[in-house]
């Protein structure tokens, strides 16, 4: 073999290794992306179930609120009760 044909032969090596590597290299960047998708599903997965989660508290809080409208009617409706029930107060 001539130095030429050496010389192309080491540059080949080079070039074959070189790609070698950078193969390596989307491989594990590949994986990685893969494990950061997985992980970003599971999160939107627990989100989307907490945020199910929390409306559903959230309707539960607004059925069982007793609102200033229900407060105040139910005072005017115990005052009401009270002045049935006791005898009226003497005029000054």
């Amino acid at each position: 073999m001539s130095t030429s044909e050496l010389g192309l032969i080491k540059e080949f090596l080079k070039l074959h290794k070189y790609v070698s590597e950078l193969g390596t290299q989307f491989i594990l960047s590949y994986k990685r992306l893969e494990s950061i998708e997985t992980q970003l599903k599971e999160l939107s997965i627990n989100f989307n179930e907490s945020l199910a989660a929390n409306r559903k508290e959230i309707v539960d809080i607004k059925e069982r609120m007793f609102t200033k409208t229900d407060f105040h009617e139910f005072i005017v409706e115990l005052q009401l009760k009270v002045e049935d029930a006791l005898p009226p107060l003497p005029n000054s």
